[in-house]
């Protein structure tokens, strides 16, 4: 089965393989200055440059793979599914209750790679369905009870919905290219969210 994104995710990769491919090119300058200045075995700066386009060769061997069978989906999509399911699915609005608590948590949830705190950091409200939360309620009903192993918390789903297109703005509204310009930090995501 295809890794389901959403093309703001997609293109959030994009941009990390265009940064990586200009550091490997900035490295790869390095090296050849270094080498030319003499004894490459006490060259600090051709050492340096070598390590480097080796960790960068490995995260460009990383995201290739990532990229290698994949379906990008529109989030807008998901305000047409049928109201009537009232299970959670990628695309479904939830709510949840973690063990006795009053208190519900909201959640979109979101393609593979929507939890990514670096690409969404203002909205910890986006649940990669590749997370072990997602997972624990996918594709259950209103209803449905479970453990969810990394806390331990059980976890009630009090509601799954299509979002509105108003849901999907306000989430989406900030892309990860608008984020970078923009200088926001990101926020930390709790360990449920992160896969």
């Amino acid at each position: 089965m295809p890794l389901l994104v959403t093309k703001q995710s997609y293109d959030a990769r994009e941009q990390k393989l265009v940064d990586l491919k200009s550091r490997k090119r900035a490295a790869t300058e390095q090296k050849q200055i270094a080498h030319s200045q003499g004894d490459l075995r006490e060259n600090a700066g051709f050492a340096e440059a070598k390590r480097e386009i080796a960790l960068v060769n490995k995260r460009l061997g990383e995201l290739d793979l990532e990229r290698a069978d994949l379906q990008i989906i529109d989030p807008l999509s998901w305000c047409k599914m049928d109201p009537t399911d009232g299970n959670a699915q990628v695309g479904a609005m939830v709510s949840i209750r973690r063990g006795n608590s009053p208190k519900e948590e909201v959640f979109l949830i979101g393609g593979a790679w929507d939890g990514d705190v670096e690409q969404h950091p203002n909205n910890p409200t986006i649940l990669p369905y590749t997370s072990p939360l997602a997972k624990l309620l996918i594709p259950h009903d209103v209803g449905f009870k479970g453990v969810l192993e990394t806390s331990g918390d059980t976890i009630t789903l009090v509601s799954a919905r299509p979002p509105t297109p108003d849901e999907i703005q306000a989430i989406y509204q900030a892309t990860p290219i608008q984020q970078k310009a923009s200088g926001k930090s990101p926020k930390k995501k709790e360990d449920d969210m992160v896969m």
